[in-house]
């Protein structure tokens, strides 16, 4: 896998927060790529982990913190099923779910951009964190999804890397 350049050392708070979520994002990304489809949709354990299923996965979690939950706006993605989330439709190709992601995340990074500031409190009618938490928690979580696809990409093909 390419070699990848960590974050910069300098910058205030909200730039480093947005700066260690796009190297996660990135992360899975690279992770994903160069396998067949078939290696792709391919479950190596008793789960629903595939390479495919956990970006899909990925997507839905920047469109319900960031455009569901931090705006207040209506469901844009078709589904909110977490065992759905992971099975991906044999009519959508690898690209196709990378592609997906790349566009919530065009989403995610215009939403928090145009918030005021990190104590922002989100609109939702019962979830109401701030832009901190929210990018707090994505770093985690697309962090946590990193791991699992480390791991899954490795079953697969035994690449590793970052």
């Amino acid at each position: 896998m390419d070699d990848v350049e960590y974050p910069p050392y300098e910058g205030d708070e909200r730039t480093q927060l947005r700066a260690w979520l796009d190297f996660n994002r990135e992360a899975c990304i690279r992770k994903v790529r160069g396998v067949t489809e078939e290696q792709a949709r391919s479950r190596q354990g008793p789960s629903k982990t595939s390479l495919i299923g956990v970006l899909n996965h990925l997507a839905h979690v920047e469109h319900w913190w960031f455009h569901l939950c931090f705006t207040g706006s209506e469901p844009a993605i078709e589904t909110y099923d977490d065992d759905l989330e992971y099975d991906v439709g044999e009519d959508l190709t690898t690209d196709d779910v990378i592609a997906k992601y790349r566009a919530q995340i065009d989403r995610s990074t215009m939403i928090e951009g145009a918030a005021a500031s990190l104590e922002q409190r989100a609109a939702h009618d019962r979830v109401q964190p701030t832009l901190r938490w929210i990018m707090v928690h994505m770093i985690e979580e697309t962090a946590r999804h990193a791991g699992h696809l480390d791991i899954t990409r490795e079953l697969v093909d035994g690449a590793v890397g970052r």
